[in-house]
């Protein structure tokens, strides 16, 4: 996602912006905050003109996208911010606090991997899609998600050897190596180490 909104978009950098205390996420089963930032710059090392942003994992509590584009924003005056997301989160943008704000901040690019089919807008999302507030960016479909990336971890402690060695090579195949190497170290998913 991040090489495709990159070169489309023409951006000179990529800001990573872990959450610290993902909200909609309460109850799930996500990697602590300071694993994720650890796994984020593992992942985005050798790249350049990628950093991490620490924005949110440096607030306590529940972190909300427009506080942090306010803050962004009050920080870095002269950039100019375009928020990327997935499609999948298209459908649920109205739901988050205070959505209705969220465009005098930051553009909202939209990754979209359904590039055969019509871009769909929600209808309360219309106006920002008009006024070029919210956009779609079309990229190839790539067939792994981070669901099926901790679903994976789940099943490394299956009895059955075969899965066991399946979910370990699909783990190897879609993860950058040396996140790979850091969750074999660290029970992040797994709640033991990887054999």
């Amino acid at each position: 996602m991040a090489r495709c909104a990159q070169s489309q978009l023409n951006a000179q950098q990529v800001w990573f912006l872990p959450a610290g205390e993902p909200w909609q996420k309460k109850g799930q089963l996500i990697a602590n905050p300071e694993q994720r930032k650890q796994m984020l710059e593992l992942a985005i090392a050798e790249t350049g003109s990628w950093r991490l942003e620490p924005y949110e994992l440096q607030h306590q509590g529940p972190t909300y996208t427009l506080n942090t584009l306010k803050g962004l924003t009050a920080q870095h005056p002269h950039h100019r911010f375009v928020f990327l997301i997935g499609s999948d989160q298209l459908l649920h943008l109205t739901t988050w606090k205070n959505w209705q704000n969220l465009f005098e901040f930051a553009q909202f690019g939209v990754l979209d991997r359904n590039t055969n089919g019509a871009f769909n807008v929600p209808s309360d999302l219309r106006d920002a899609f008009n006024h070029n507030r919210l956009f779609r960016i079309p990229m190839q479909e790539i067939a792994v998600s981070s669901s099926q990336i901790r679903e994976q971890f789940t099943l490394l402690n299956n009895p059955n050897l075969n899965i066991q060695k399946n979910a370990r090579l699909f783990l190897q195949a879609n993860l950058p190596g040396p996140v790979w190497k850091y969750l074999q170290e660290n029970p992040v998913y797994t709640g033991n180490r990887v054999q």
